[in-house]
């Protein structure tokens, strides 16, 4: 004889991970403008200034391999290029109490 269990309501579960969604959306939306006031940005400063680093990391990212591939390519620039970005977001970076380490 095979047990069946039942399955809850769907209205309960509606509820439940409607709260929950809600919940979390609170949250990160609270953290998030939080965020862009320590930072003294608005949603799209801070978005361009973050796509903008991606871009340049990913620059990086490609430098490090044809550096690796042939040695003798771009002995420095990755370094030289990883260190004036980390200049650039650590002048613009407020100290938090969330910093554990500095580089």
């Amino acid at each position: 004889m095979i047990m069946r269990t039942r399955m809850p309501e769907a209205s309960y579960l509606i509820n439940h991970l409607g709260d929950k969604t809600r919940k979390f959306t609170q949250d990160a939306q609270q953290a998030s403008n939080e965020h862009l006031e320590e930072a003294g940005e608005s949603y799209f400063q801070h978005l361009r200034f973050t796509v903008t680093m991606a871009v340049h990391f990913i620059a990086i990212s490609f430098v490090l391999v044809v550096h690796g591939l042939l040695p003798f390519l771009f002995t420095r620039t990755a370094s030289r290029h990883t260190e004036r970005l980390y200049r650039i977001m650590k002048s613009r970076t407020p100290q938090s109490p969330h910093d554990t380490y500095d580089i």
